[in-house]
């Protein structure tokens, strides 16, 4: 899904030895995604190309309507 992202609520916090891999492509063609975190990232993630890793504060507002 071109231009798909990934929001996490505080922290993405990865268990050693573990990737986190965030874009790629599909049988479409090259799709890419950011990563929006609230907190800190720890642990190793990588970004397929066009794909960046962005701190905001406000990241997973638009999901708040998800919790229950």
């Amino acid at each position: 899904m071109a231009g798909a992202a990934l929001a996490t609520a505080a922290l993405a916090l990865l268990a050693p030895g573990t990737t986190m891999e965030v874009g790629g492509s599909d049988s479409r063609g090259a799709a890419y995604g950011n990563l929006r975190h609230a907190g800190t990232v720890t642990g190793t993630v990588n970004l397929a190309p066009t794909g960046r890793l962005i701190q905001d504060a406000n990241a997973v507002d638009a999901y708040t309507g998800l919790r229950s």
